[in-house]
């Protein structure tokens, strides 16, 4: 079990610098760009100069010379064509017609990728109306196209504001969301689905606000990355929030480049959420679950997500089980600071392919080798993220409890606990099993029980395949030797927790949770304080 109390001291409102600003200094990477690049056709065709300059990057672009890469090949071609209508050259125009003739981009098969598939079909169908099948790359007319296109994009704005997002509050994923939404509602012909575009972006942006901290989003997350999982303000994510919050600026990508130059604007009210430090918000949300094809009950279980955010740190969760496939990120506590690595998190590394085979329609026992093609982390003990069916998470305002009941025999039988080597100081009590950790203004009192002979150590990773990531901070590792505990709690609770604790195991001996990782957060001393080792 862990348990994460977190504790900060009160902030003061912000609000966010002027958007355009922001804007000019995203798309002024592009507009002077030498090199052939599509996004610096789109920028200029905006901005109605240097248009020569503009075609020639369009027309020697490698979407257009190589096509590749699908639907995230469709929104960018799309994009650029609808900034550059009107002003493009005649052999602009017709290269961009006719490359949706003879390019074949697969649909895919996850959710952010069929909503950037659709969009752009939908976009693409609207620009080039009347077409019989012998002009599209699908054989069907642009009507047949349009009403294809059309009618999953209600299905899915339907699904999403009814029972919630499959692949929720993605750090990673956000901008395959966003970026297409923004084309739909900015270049929309049809005035239903250009409001649908812009509801839909208010929608997706007052959720990241509400998870919002310094530019990160707060986790759990349905899918996080590898290596954003641990510094995350290297997210995706993290870009959009300074763009539209005015978080702090992060390096210049493409991914921002479409919303850049829209004519999109947040409400006010979503922009000061976002950067409410004043006001202690406690969330509480219901996402889905990806579709379940195999091995359930229920199409999409609900997701229970609760997140609890000062203007320090947000402690956030969810109720932990397979909730999401790969790259679910369940728990972790993310704080301010100028320093990289600001989280503390835990996980049970856990693959198997009867978890994949809930959500893929493949062969179960094929499963794992294709997934790892492209997510090499996913069948390692040394991952740091998954989801695991032995995890259940409980959270309170600051508090929260993971419970680990690994059966012998699992694929991995221990917990990790993430801890940032960027910490101004931990503290470590093995033999309780606590450790006190201080960042900033932001503590958290963790500890690690061993009820039935858990053996907690603190280790550094050496693994060479995720030495760059663990490099960065420290884990501590819980192995389990039969079934065990692990307690983590907040110092102002920690006396009630640990008698409440020993009477649940006095009632149950033959039964404990296998593990345990808990975190709990709380406001740091002042630097005139002497630090208190919580573990006494």
């Amino acid at each position: 079990m862990i348990l994460l109390s977190v504790f900060a001291a009160i902030g003061h409102a912000q609000s966010a610098p002027d958007f355009d600003p922001r804007a000019r200094r995203i798309t002024a990477y592009f507009d002077t760009a030498a090199a052939p690049g599509i996004l610096g056709a789109a920028v200029r065709y905006h901005a109605r100069k240097d248009l020569q300059r503009a075609d020639s990057l369009f027309l020697h672009s490698r979407e257009l010379t190589q096509p590749r890469g699908d639907m995230f090949w469709m929104y960018v071609v799309i994009g650029t064509y609808l900034h550059g209508k009107g002003v493009m050259s005649p052999d602009a125009e017709r290269a961009a017609r006719t490359i949706w003739k003879t390019y074949f981009p697969y649909r895919g098969d996850t959710e952010n990728h069929w909503c950037l598939y659709y969009t752009s079909l939908y976009l693409a169908a609207e620009s080039w109306p009347g077409l019989p099948g012998s002009e599209w790359y699908n054989g069907r007319s642009s009507d047949e196209n349009l009403r294809e296109a059309r009618e999953y994009l209600i299905h899915w704005v339907t699904l999403t504001t009814s029972i919630g997002q499959g692949e929720f509050d993605s750090p990673t994923y956000l901008p395959e969301y966003v970026i297409p939404l923004t084309l739909l509602a900015q270049f929309a012909k049809d005035a239903e689905m250009k409001q649908r575009g812009r509801m839909m972006l208010e929608y997706l942006y007052a959720d990241f606000a509400s998870d919002h901290l310094d530019g990160m989003y707060l986790g759990g997350n349905a899918r996080d990355g590898a290596t954003t999982v641990f510094n995350p303000r290297s997210a995706a994510a993290a870009e959009f929030a300074h763009l539209y919050f005015g978080a702090p600026a992060t390096a210049v990508s493409g991914w921002t480049v479409f919303s850049a130059l829209s004519d999109f604007r947040l409400p006010a009210i979503i922009v000061d959420i976002a950067n409410d430090t004043a006001h202690t918000m406690l969330a509480r949300e219901r996402k889905r679950v990806r579709n379940v094809i195999r091995f359930g009950e229920e199409r999409n279980p609900p997701v229970y997500k609760t997140t609890y955010r000062t203007g320090d740190y947000g402690l956030s969760s969810l109720q932990g089980g397979i909730l999401q496939p790969i790259q679910q990120h369940t728990w972790s506590v993310r704080f301010k600071g100028a320093k990289p690595y600001s989280t503390i998190f835990g996980l049970h590394p856990y693959w198997s392919g009867r978890e994949l085979a809930m959500f893929f329609p493949e062969q179960e026992k094929i499963l794992i080798d294709d997934v790892i093609k492209s997510k090499g982390t996913y069948a390692k003990d040394t991952k740091w993220t998954g989801s695991s069916p032995f995890e259940r998470v409980f959270q309170h305002r600051n508090t929260l409890i993971a419970l680990y009941d690994i059966p012998a025999g699992t694929t991995s039988e221990h917990i990790d606990l993430f801890f940032p080597k960027t910490l101004d100081e931990r503290i470590v009590d093995r033999r309780a099993g606590y450790s006190a950790e201080r960042a900033t203004r932001t503590s958290a009192c963790t500890r690690c029980s061993a009820a039935s002979g858990c053996a907690c150590r603190r280790t550094r990773t050496t693994t060479a395949s995720a030495a760059r990531i663990r490099r960065t901070g420290t884990s501590s590792r819980c192995d389990r030797r039969r079934r065990s505990a692990a307690l983590t709690r907040s110092r102002s609770a920690a006396s009630r927790a640990r008698r409440s604790s020993s009477s649940a195991r006095a009632a149950s001996p033959r039964r404990t949770p296998a593990s345990t990782a808990t975190c709990s957060t709380s406001p740091s001393p002042t630097s005139a304080t002497k630090t208190e080792n919580w573990s006494t």
